[in-house]
């Protein structure tokens, strides 16, 4: 009888311990969902920014990104791939 009273111990133990990883795993989630609705309502209310695309002045020259540029300055500069223009 001690060895079935043994054997219940264990199977006991081992659903405590099954039940205390899954409560573990439980709370680890519910923190996790609470700091990404917490960025979600920060994102949320934080203020838009200017639109990335957004040509800050109008006119030939005017790229979404001011910095680059994409037309050939006053050298005819081309691109690395394009053929040579005929020669006049």
């Amino acid at each position: 009888m001690s060895l079935w009273l043994l054997i219940a111990g264990a199977v006991v133990v081992c659903e405590l311990l099954v039940v205390a990883v899954v409560l573990s795993l439980a709370k680890s989630s519910a923190r996790a969902d609470a700091r990404a609705q917490r960025e979600i309502e920060a994102w949320a209310k934080r203020p838009p920014d200017s639109h990335p695309f957004a040509v800050v002045k109008p006119g030939r020259d005017a790229t979404p990104y001011p910095g680059v540029r994409e037309r050939p300055g006053p050298a005819g500069a081309r691109a690395a791939g394009a053929r040579a223009r005929p020669q006049r």
